[in-house]
Parts: structure tokens; sequence; C-alpha cells
């Protein structure tokens, strides 16, 4: 009984489908923490190895292993990740790999509602809701940055922000970012 690729459908026997990606080269990946689904054909494979090369850049296939400092190697790509609020591309440019999202719950406590509910009295700005604001839109940009970094992206494009009330006046505030990861369409056609 032969197997199907879980990404694409295709039949994983060699005599009459598809060729399936080798295992070893499944675990290498996966060692460079990029999410392998098994069972997996070559050309479904061969996608994942170009995001990885956009990801890591072109040492990704001198190495078997990840660097040492491989988690400051990737918070090192995510950073300089672009962010747009629209599509500054030119058609045809980049490549679309998906959405990529970000989301943080901020529970402001008690005693900053108490000092909003004062400082909304008096009609003056919350210094403190505005700080912690700030702490949860890093967060949530920062998420959606790795997402987009683990897609193999160099930009994020069309990226939407939502604040929302989640609890009536129990100071609780959902902060999500959603937006589309892009990456220079040259790269697809190796």
């Amino acid at each position: 009984m032969s197997e199907n690729c879980v990404q694409c459908g295709a039949d994983l026997n060699p005599l009459t489908g598809a060729l399936a990606a080798s295992m070893a080269k499944v675990e290498m990946l996966r060692r460079w923490d990029v999410d392998v689904p098994a069972p997996i054909c070559a050309s479904c494979f061969n996608k994942l190895l170009t995001a990885a090369e956009r990801r890591f850049g072109p040492e990704f296939f001198f190495e078997d292993d990840p660097p040492e400092d491989f988690q400051k190697h990737v918070a090192e790509r995510a950073a300089k990740i672009e962010v747009w609020t629209y599509d500054p591309y030119v058609k045809g440019s980049v490549i679309n790999l998906g959405l990529v999202s970000g989301h943080v719950i901020l529970g402001t406590g008690p005693l900053a509602s108490i000092a909003a509910s004062i400082t909304d009295f008096f009609g003056n700005k919350s210094e403190d809701y505005s700080e912690k604001l700030a702490l949860a839109e890093r967060d949530c940009l920062s998420a959606v940055k790795r997402e987009a970094s683990r897609k193999g992206a160099s930009a994020v494009v069309g990226l939407l922000v939502n604040y929302t009330e989640l609890t009536a006046a129990s100071g609780m505030i959902m902060v999500d970012m959603l937006g589309t990861a892009v990456a220079p369409a040259r790269i697809a056609v190796l």
C-alpha cells in the first residue's frame, strides 16, 4: 500500500507516482527548526528547501547542523523583515508566502484600572495604559516577524492592527496583527 504526500496529495510510489523525500534530509530540515510534515514528496520538499534558503541564507546548504547561536541567528533574520501597512512592491516582483499573525493579550490589572479611572476623570492621558499598549504592540510585531521569518519572507505587507477589549471593565485587551508574508519572486524560480 502506497502513501500520499501530506502537502500535495501525490502518490508516493516511485514506480507509478512521485518520489518521496529522503528521511535523512527531512530530519536535517527539522534540526533547523523547519516544520516538515511526513511523508512528503521530493517536489514539496524542494519548496521547503527554497524557503529555508531564504530564511537562513546561502550558508544553510553548507552546514548539516544549525550554528550554536541558532536562536540569535533566527532573531537577527526576523529583525530585518520589513513591515508595511500597504503593498509597496511592483506586481509580480514578490511571491505570496501566506498570512502571518501575532496576538498579545494584555492584562492591565486592578491598580492600572484605578489609575486610568482617575486620569479619565480629570481628562488626562493614561501613561500606564500607553506604556502597556506599546509593549503589547512590540511583542505582537515581533511574533509577526518571527512567523514571516519561518516562512522565508523578506517583508510583511498589508499589516492590519486590531485592539479588542475582551471583558468589560476588567482591563483585558487583545492586540492582534495580521499581514501577508512575501519574498522576492526571483528566488522562487530556482
